[in-house]
């Protein structure tokens, strides 16, 4: 099953999301795109790995050449929630959902004052410590209507002071890529 693979953040990510989505009518979804063959986000080419056929959530998951989606170091994603229109009030119960799942998991929210986009990080590690993860997430308004989540996702397996230090260095880079472009996807051929 799918949610195996994930980690529990996803899961929690996952209710969020359908707890805000659903339409008090069964209004017709408009048609979203398929996703991306690849995005790159930090100098890195991440492939498609996995998507939804969920018309009502569509994700979409990509990682590394050669990693899997059971143990991989970087991930990224793309979630489209056609029904919401505010992407600073969804990113704000997600930080609240990570904070109620994660007890104490260190977070960031930093909303454009000027706009509707936001940008969240958060650091989460599962009970048995086997891993650590850093999670850094763009909520902005979809041109297809809607909000769309694009996530870029760290992961260290093994010495996590380790993980945690290099993170320290790269941090504020992969901060300020994200809010300024987010994850890159080739142009979609007409």
């Amino acid at each position: 099953m799918r949610l195996t693979v994930a980690c529990p953040y996803i899961v929690l990510f996952g209710l969020v999301a359908l707890a805000t989505s659903w339409s008090t009518a069964h209004a017709e979804t408009s048609k979203i795109a398929a996703p991306p063959k690849y995005v790159t986000f930090d100098g890195q080419r991440l492939n498609l790995a996995w998507q939804n056929e969920n018309p009502e959530l569509p994700i979409a998951e990509f990682i590394p050449e050669g990693e899997t989606l059971e143990k991989w170091t970087q991930l990224a994603s793309i979630r489209r929630f056609p029904e919401q229109d505010d992407a600073q009030a969804l990113a704000q119960r997600t930080v609240e959902g990570v904070a109620e799942q994660y007890p104490g998991a260190p977070t960031n929210l930093q909303s454009d004052p000027d706009g509707s986009d936001a940008v969240i990080e958060f650091i989460v590690t599962p009970p048995d410590d086997s891993f650590a993860e850093y999670n850094l997430f763009r909520y902005a308004q979809d041109p297809a209507g809607g909000v769309v989540a694009e996530q870029y996702a760290l992961r260290g397996y093994g010495n996590r002071q380790e993980f945690l230090d290099g993170l320290t260095e790269r941090r504020q880079k992969l901060l300020d890529e994200m809010a300024a472009t987010g994850l890159e996807a080739p142009a979609a051929k007409k």
